[in-house]
């Protein structure tokens, strides 16, 4: 039996450097819609808040004076697209390198950084599938 009865999956966090860099990447790269900014309690810092289409909160989280130092393939965040080429093609006229083109399993994927080195894969899934929960 579990620990813990786990009723939902709340959000995932992101420790970032400069909030309105990475809340501007969120919003007009990725193109995740913004529900809220706040100045979190004592002056410690600050968090944006974003829902991808499948209902999942990411959150942005700026603390004044602690140092961020996003390890390149350790945490990954992972969206998907219809159109990876279409994909690609947007990112490169917005000047975001892409890196690491692959597919296996019928998924075509390339992988980004977001402004503090935070790795993004953007996945194209065969069949009109939008996941990879929903391949199996």
């Amino acid at each position: 039996m579990a620990v813990l009865k786990i009723i939902d999956f709340s959000h995932v966090a992101l420790n970032v450097t400069d909030i309105e860099r990475s809340t501007n990447f969120y919003k007009n790269i990725i193109g995740l819609k913004g529900i809220f900014e706040d100045e979190l309690p004592d002056g410690i810092g600050f968090s944006s808040g974003f829902i991808t289409p499948a209902g999942v909160t990411v959150e942005l989280i700026q603390i004044m004076g602690m140092p961020i130092q996003a390890k390149e393939y350790t945490t990954t965040l992972a969206f998907s697209v219809d159109s990876l080429e279409q994909a690609k093609a947007s990112l490169l006229m917005e000047d975001i390198e892409v890196k690491n083109e692959m597919e296996f399993s019928g998924v075509k994927m390339l992988f980004i950084n977001d402004p503090d080195g935070h790795n993004i894969e953007i996945s194209q899934f065969p069949g009109g599938v939008s996941c990879a929960a929903k391949m199996y």
